[in-house]
């Protein structure tokens, strides 16, 4: 986390590598996709948020065949 207000989280990562190439990233909130990144993207903001709540955000880099990493540590 690199960010955040009450609402929003911005979130950061160290870059994926890939054999064939990464696509991008999918950004996860509890276990549901919340963004699909393209490119080489490594942050990206999380909205709508409720204050005082925990969440847990993951991220899985995607490579151009379609495959997906495991996810992050949360």
């Amino acid at each position: 986390v690199t960010g955040r207000t009450t609402t929003t989280v911005t979130l950061s990562w160290t870059a994926g590598t890939d054999n064939i190439g990464v696509a991008g990233y999918n950004v996860s909130v509890d276990g549901k996709q919340a963004q699909e990144l393209t490119g080489d993207a490594t942050t990206c903001t999380v909205t709508g948020l409720q204050q005082n709540t925990s969440y847990t955000f993951t991220v899985q880099t995607r490579d151009k065949a379609g495959n997906t990493s495991d996810s992050s540590p949360s």
